[in-house]
């Protein structure tokens, strides 16, 4: 592929907010630079540079650069430790929960992680007892030939309060306080540019030669967005990835941007089959919300539904013609791939059995601007229980999903979630601890016909309200809980016997789910 490489270094921390990242008042930016945004950046500034305003659109050299699908802008993925851009993990890669939970590379460097590619041997699913998948532990990877680098980028938490003018003390109002969430000043990405046209990277080449800082991302009059672009190299020869051949002679495709796709109806779809002509023996997929914001007209774009990067479709030998196939992983499949989406690689990783010597996870950097008076430590207090609430709630969802349940009686079930929803009304774990002590042997039965992991619900509901182990049971680090300006957020008593309740209705209503099934 005809393609322009660079580096992105942030000069300060940027903030490219995700759809559905928080409330009103915060915002969390993606863990990657979107080719939306740098294309955006760059069409604002040719459009500037020409004085072509209105006219943009009408300009036969401007519609070739950024309105056509003919020039693609990538997404930028974070540099591993070689420079070099790093891929989206696949969803196939998976590993033992315990084994991935007590891994700690910078505790003994030299361990490995050995975990498995479920798209090459789907036998190794059942050989498993409690499944994760590698892309909770890092989003972004490194395929080695020996090894595989897991990479993640630092972020930064800003909290910035919005207090009234001295001028105005006599009005009435609040302070506002907003938490972003953006990743950290100093991280490097790596971009690219591709097409056909020499003429349009050169094009482009001198725009990021000649000026190489400017503004992308959300809030820049507050600090955030300034980058540096360098290294811009003009490649004719560039390739994302390398096929590998496949023992079983499978076609494995790995998507290595998200992706918007349509079925023949024209609604989106979660399944690339339709393009390739083929239909998938396995897939392992997810699906997320796609969508932007104009600033021209100040209006956030349609969104979309889209593939999510790391999803991985296998096909059976020959069901895809190769020049297909060619063509796809040139130009990638579906919609806006002038964005960067639908980005495929064929046959990437074709190995059963793969090691992570190191994640290069960066810590997490928090500053804050906050005044020392009460006001401000309540607002703190606020906002770090917010931070440690949102952490037990994404640890809650994440840790249901791989919880190994089997059978159940649908009644006492139903007793067991209306008891647990009461808890957390209440706060306590009284409700559910006096269904367990008048229960009756016929409902004790029905609760053993219940298997969680090797034991039966009601010998594990019987632990959770004894042991009251909320941090345990959703994996929670105690020493890394959320600060913010000296002040740290503390799992009380309250909110164990809280979480402890919500972590007993998630596992039986997903039980009732197992149950209907």
């Amino acid at each position: 592929m005809n393609a322009l490489t660079f580096k992105i270094e942030l000069l300060e921390p940027l903030l490219v907010a995700q759809l559905g990242s928080g409330d009103e008042n915060s915002a969390q930016s993606l863990d990657y630079i979107p080719g939306s945004v740098l294309r955006n950046a760059l069409a604002a500034r040719y459009i500037t540079e020409r004085n072509l305003e209105a006219d943009a659109a009408n300009d036969p050299t401007c519609r070739a650069l950024f309105f056509d699908d003919k020039v693609r802008v990538l997404n930028s993925y974070r540099a591993d430790h070689l420079g070099e851009r790093s891929l989206p993990t696949p969803l196939s890669w998976i590993a033992e929960k315990e084994a991935l939970g007590n891994w700690r590379p910078d505790d003994k460097p030299g361990d490995r992680l050995t975990f498995y590619n479920a798209a090459v041997d789907e036998t190794v699913v059942q050989e498993m007892r409690d499944i994760k998948t590698l892309e909770k532990a890092a989003r972004f990877c490194r395929l080695g030939e020996d090894e595989v680098e897991l990479v993640g980028s630092a972020r930064q938490v800003n909290v910035h309060i919005q207090r009234q003018h001295k001028r105005e003390l006599k009005t009435k109002g609040e302070s506002q306080v907003f938490v972003y969430d953006a990743l950290a000043a100093g991280e490097i990405f790596c971009g690219a540019i591709l097409a056909q046209d020499d003429a349009a990277l050169e094009t482009f080449r001198q725009m990021l030669m000649n000026a190489p800082e400017f503004n992308i991302g959300g809030s820049r009059s507050a600090g955030y967005g300034r980058i540096r672009i360098s290294d811009v190299t003009h490649n004719t020869d560039w390739r994302e990835t390398h096929e590998n051949e496949n023992g079983k002679g499978e076609i494995v495709i790995v998507l290595l941007s998200d992706a918007i796709v349509r079925d023949k109806w024209g609604q989106f779809s979660d399944d690339i089959g339709a393009l390739l002509g083929a239909s998938a023996l396995r897939c392992y997929r997810k699906l997320k919300p796609a969508g932007g914001f104009n600033r021209k007209w100040g209006l956030p774009l349609p969104q979309a539904h889209a593939i999510q990067a790391g999803s991985v479709f296998v096909y059976a030998a020959g069901a895809v013609e190769q020049a297909r196939l060619e063509s796809f992983v040139a130009e990638g499949i579906g919609e806006h791939r002038q964005d960067g989406f639908g980005r495929i690689a064929v046959n990437w990783n074709t190995r059963r059995e793969l090691s992570a010597q190191q994640i290069a996870l960066a810590p997490k950097l928090t500053t804050v601007s906050l005044a020392n008076d009460a006001v401000s430590q309540r607002l703190a207090q606020r906002i770090v229980e917010h931070q440690l609430r949102k952490e037990l709630d994404q640890a809650l969802q994440r840790e249901v999903l791989v919880l190994r349940i089997k059978g159940g009686s649908k009644s006492a079930l139903a007793r067991v979630r209306l008891a647990a929803r009461r808890s957390v009304f209440k706060g306590d774990l009284s409700p559910v601890e006096d269904l367990l002590k008048h229960i009756k042997k016929t409902g004790i039965d029905n609760l053993n016909k219940t298997r969680i992991g090797s034991g039966t619900l009601f010998d594990w509901l019987k632990q959770r309200t004894e042991k009251r182990d909320a941090e345990q049971q959703l994996n929670l680090s105690l020493d890394k809980l959320p600060q913010v300006g000296g002040v740290r957020a503390e799992l009380t008593d309250a909110l164990r016997n809280e979480y402890t309740a919500r972590w007993i209705e998630a596992v039986v209503k997903r039980a009732q789910k197992e149950a209907q099934s």
